[in-house]
């Protein structure tokens, strides 16, 4: 019985073996698929130029509605994802919004706070693929993208880079407190919509 039950006792951590060796076989997805399972991290899209050239990031806000910083569109006039051409739905150039819509939508809806972080809250954002923590330093700050002076945004340390724009703002449990429209080298800061101003704007000019 004892030799069985060693037997048996292999047997099984063998199976075990092959269990776990296909399991880590898994984890090799796409970035887009491991970021999408994480709920603490709100989904997003990049969005790209003619030339295939990533330009910005997106937020999902409802079915295939999608939202964007205006200034992405207004350099280059299209925007594509995947190789599929924007449907531009409402922009806003004072507060540098653009709402849009892509068919064949999958991406998870995220949670946006309805009031502004505090001042010196640890928030993350993607700079690349990579989470980066940053403080915030204001909620109620000015900055000028293109030719518009944007009133009433949070104001975060550090800089982001090109490409950024369009990046979330998220705390630990995944709430999205605003989206990244741009940075100031010079102060060693970069500014963000405020979610609760992104929401107003959908509830105002989108059924």
């Amino acid at each position: 019985m004892d030799f069985l039950a060693v037997k048996m006792r292999l047997f099984l951590m063998g199976i075990l073996s092959l269990f776990l060796f296909g399991c880590g076989k898994v984890v090799e997805q796409s970035w887009e698929e491991v970021l999408h399972k994480n709920t603490t991290i709100p989904s997003f899209l990049v969005l790209e130029n003619e030339n295939q050239v990533p330009v910005g990031r997106a937020v999902p806000v409802g079915n295939d509605l999608f939202i964007s910083p205006d200034h992405l569109f207004q350099k280059s006039e299209k925007l594509f994802w995947k190789g599929e051409k924007i449907e531009v739905l409402v922009r806003d150039f004072e507060n540098d919004i653009l709402v849009f819509r892509i068919d064949n939508f999958f991406y998870d809806l995220g949670n946006f706070s309805f009031s502004p972080p505090a001042v010196g809250q640890t928030v993350y954002l993607f700079d690349g693929q990579k989470k980066k923590e940053t403080k915030v330093l204001g909620v109620g700050e000015e900055f000028k993208v293109e030719n518009w002076t944007k009133k009433n945004l949070i104001s975060i340390s550090g800089t982001v880079e090109y490409g950024d724009s369009g990046s979330i703002l998220f705390d630990e449990e995944g709430m999205i407190y605003g989206m990244i429209i741009g940075a100031d080298k010079r102060k060693n800061r970069s500014y963000a919509i405020r979610s609760d101003v992104l929401m107003q704007f959908l509830k105002d000019n989108v059924e």
